[in-house]
């Protein structure tokens, strides 16, 4: 192992720029000089015979000099080296999105440990996707076994991120994705459909969104709206409104063949705005749908900011960046951690997709980029699988023009001195790559694609309903189960929490490709529920893990 004051200073994201000098400082606590010339997060750190002193214009630059003073004493303790770091963020929004509705919803501890994470990592934007797992006071019944969020967390998770300068934007979806509120009776007249509507050429049974024709559905989100925001100290919102597809094959049917699905689309859409507008806040929302009419973005509430979202590498960022430039509005882009729907992240197609993004929003001018972690299937994903995501992301999104160094990454996120543990867990994302390269839904002439939003071993546990071709011949998967027994044997230790859930997803794994393969599995179902079980309660809410432990039974025996 290297002794890491031999090397050079180990930072994420790498500054714009670092002049190392000769000698070492004693260190202590830094001076502050304010200067108005520096933008709202730029600083200058030097360490140097005079002490330490950051400059910046105000509390966000001191904390993002705070944040590279920080790793630097990680690394060198007591003793800095003399330099000089002028630093600032290529974008003004660098954002990441975690899901707490897909049944796993995060302790306050754990909240805690992810906003201390957002600020070292020096992002300043953090949202909690919801659906059902706010406690609304009217509205027990859709919430009572998912251990929610209350407007006590909300309010003390905003005050520790604002103490840090990062921001905790509103999260409600208010159209799609409310199967969990309209499941239940006293919600089920709002749906669009309680019928079969197809989804991306798959049909599903409903109810999924909000019936945009009903007069009932806008009072129902202001409703939502009006308990919610009361709790943030930011003026942004993000009202959702993705994957709308079952609009108009329901009860808005008539109204959708008379005026079209667009314009369906932009009435509901503009009467949340005008709900958030009216709350004085700014809404944002999922630009998948509105993209699929490009040239009647300029139709939309001139305060909705579009979100355009995409996870796989071959993503049409550019393109979609170009619509919402042209349509003269602010925009985002949004890539992900491609964490959900495996046990070990997609290195390959994690990494293009982000490439993608980021390049996009620099060519198209976007106002911000952002990363988000879905928990598809019951969230099965580890958190060190995302943790690696959202430091490669945070990385690029302070400064493209430096590639994410794999031993700062080990170093100051994970706390491995050993250097090793960001390319140990970029292969394992990479695990069952030779598979997934062959398992997508095939060509027209029958040749074969890659698989989409999933691993392989995932996918073969748990089968999306997508028409995807998985290899009936067991030798990849033997391969692929290879690959899991050397890395098993690589793994670099670093505490008993870390060192458990990176066993836990090879386990998951292994699983999948002895699956695969048609080896027996012997104990391995009840280790992996009994190992999600614990794993879970140690830094997730008891509500949703139920359901989430309801997917294993389908694979047992």
């Amino acid at each position: 192992m290297s002794d890491l004051r031999e090397l050079d200073p180990l930072l994420v994201p790498a500054p714009s720029r670092l002049t190392r000098r000769e000698g070492w400082r004693a260190d202590h606590v830094a001076d502050r000089r304010r200067d108005t010339r520096y933008a709202e997060e730029a600083y200058r750190l030097d360490v140097d015979e005079h002490g330490v002193l950051i400059t910046a214009l105000g509390e966000a630059g001191f904390a993002r000099g705070e944040a590279t003073l920080a790793q630097l004493r990680r690394q060198y303790g007591t003793r800095l080296p003399r330099l000089t770091i002028e630093d600032a963020p290529a974008w003004g929004e660098r954002g990441y999105m975690l899901d707490v509705s897909r049944d796993r919803v995060p302790t306050n501890h754990f909240l805690v440990q992810l906003a201390e994470r957002t600020a070292a990592l020096k992002l300043n934007h953090l949202e909690l996707y919801t659906e059902h797992t706010f406690a609304y006071r009217d509205h027990e019944e859709v919430w009572r076994a998912a251990s929610p969020l209350t407007a006590a967390d909300v309010r003390g998770l905003d005050a520790l991120l604002a103490s840090r300068s990062v921001r905790l934007a509103a999260n409600q979806n208010c159209f799609g994705h409310l199967e969990r509120w309209l499941r239940l009776p006293r919600y089920a007249p709002l749906a669009e459909t309680l019928g079969c509507f197809v989804f991306e050429g798959i049909e599903l049974q409903g109810p999924f969104s909000l019936c945009p024709t009903d007069g009932r559905s806008l009072p129902f989100v202001e409703g939502l709206l009006d308990e919610l925001l009361e709790n943030f100290s930011s003026r942004v919102v993000h009202v959702g409104c993705d994957e709308t597809q079952d609009v108009g094959q329901g009860r808005s049917r008539a109204e959708v063949q008379a005026v079209g699905v667009f314009e369906v689309y932009r009435r509901h859409l503009d009467g949340v705005a005008a709900a958030a507008r009216k709350r004085g806040f700014e809404p944002r929302f999922w630009a998948d749908i509105a993209l699929h009419f490009p040239d009647r973005l300029a139709e939309l509430s001139a305060d909705l900011v579009p979100v355009a979202w995409g996870y796989e590498p071959d993503h049409p960022f550019d393109a979609q960046a170009g619509a919402l430039a042209a349509s003269g509005r602010p925009f985002h882009l949004c890539c992900g951690t491609s964490a959900w729907r495996s046990f070990t992240g997609r290195t390959t197609e994690r990494r293009a997709n982000l490439a993608g993004c980021i390049a996009a929003a620099a060519v198209h001018g976007a106002r911000g980029v952002q990363i988000a972690e879905w928990g598809d299937v019951g969230h099965r994903q580890v958190e060190p699988i995302g943790r690696l995501a959202l430091a490669e992301f945070a990385s690029r999104a302070w400064n493209p023009a430096a590639q994410p160094d794999p031993r700062a990454i080990s170093l100051q996120v994970f706390g491995d001195e050993s250097l090793r543990l960001a390319d140990w867990l970029a292969e394992l994302g990479d695990a069952d790559r030779d598979l997934r390269a062959v398992s997508g839904v095939p060509e027209a002439d029958g040749s074969p694609r890659r698989l989409t939003n999933a691993t392989a071993l995932f996918e073969r546990l748990h089968p999306s309903g997508f028409p995807f071709r998985l290899p009936a011949d067991p030798a990849p998967w033997h391969a692929a189960l290879e690959r899991l027994a050397d890395l098993r044997a690589a793994r670099p230790a670093v505490d008993a929490q870390l060192d458990a859930e990176l066993d836990h997803a090879l386990d998951q794994a292994e699983l999948g490709a002895r699956t695969g393969a048609g080896e027996p599995t012997g104990e391995l179902p009840a280790r992996v529920r009994a190992e999600h079980r614990r794993l879970w309660l140690a830094g997730s809410r008891p509500g949703g893990l139920e359901d989430s432990l309801a997917w294993w039974p389908r694979v047992d025996g």
